[in-house]
């Protein structure tokens, strides 16, 4: 066997290991140190905070399918599985979320592409933000690279996302909290600052009203198995 040839074996099972870090740091990467990569923060209310944005994601999807909405940033049935899946990896005393790409693949049942595409759509519904990073190479000092890529660190601004997402998630987060501590939340005031489609808004507005006067007959849902309100 070539000297090749064992490279490339030792290549594929470091992309085994970890898919996402490649020899060549991507563009608008930075240093695992620098400031600009601690994104992560910690996250109150832990899993009423999960809960919450399940029910964001749930309604939204519900009205979706309702709408017929046919844009290629539609949220699909198997969404919710990698959402859960990516929001169970979180660390809520320090909001860590770093997976790999193919961990989070591997953790929802589905291809790695698929975990990309879902995590893209997330973006644009639930506030996902990320940050590339690297770290110093094995090879620094010599010949070769002197940084490498490593996972990305994830977090979610869920106050960015579209208008009636976050009053969703805001009104779910207050309705737990309460019944949980017989108070409402602090620090759920702030408002998006992104322009919000002027029809989707119109539908949201009718579907929430909608699920508001169910809510208040029903404190439970179908919608989230294992997650009550």
């Amino acid at each position: 066997m070539t000297a090749l040839s064992f490279g490339d074996i030792a290549g594929a099972f470091a992309d085994r290991k970890d898919p996402d870090r490649k020899r060549t740091p991507r563009r608008n990467s930075y240093d695992i140190d620098d400031k600009r990569a601690q994104v992560f923060q910690p996250v109150r209310h832990g899993w009423d905070w999960i809960g919450a944005v399940l029910q964001a994601f749930d309604e939204l999807l519900h009205d979706q399918r309702v709408t017929r909405y046919k844009e290629s940033d539609r949220l699909q049935d198997g969404d919710r599985r990698i959402l859960l899946s990516f929001l169970k990896l979180m660390d809520f005393k320090t909001g860590q979320l770093d997976p790999s790409y193919q961990e989070l693949a591997d953790r929802a049942g589905c291809h790695r592409a698929t975990a990309i595409e879902a995590c893209k759509r997330f973006a644009k519904w639930l506030g996902l933000r990320w940050v590339r990073r690297t770290i110093v190479a094995e090879t620094v000092g010599q010949a070769g690279p002197q940084r490498e890529q490593i996972s990305n660190a994830f977090y979610f601004d869920i106050s960015q996302a579209p208008r009636r997402v976050w009053a969703t998630f805001k009104a779910a987060m207050r309705r737990k909290l309460i019944k949980r501590r017989g108070k409402a939340p602090e620090g759920l005031q702030s408002q998006p600052k992104r322009a919000d489609d002027p029809t989707l808004m119109s539908r949201l507005n009718s579907l929430g009203n909608a699920l508001e006067q169910r809510d208040s007959a029903s404190r439970k849902s179908r919608h989230y198995p294992g997650v009550e309100d």
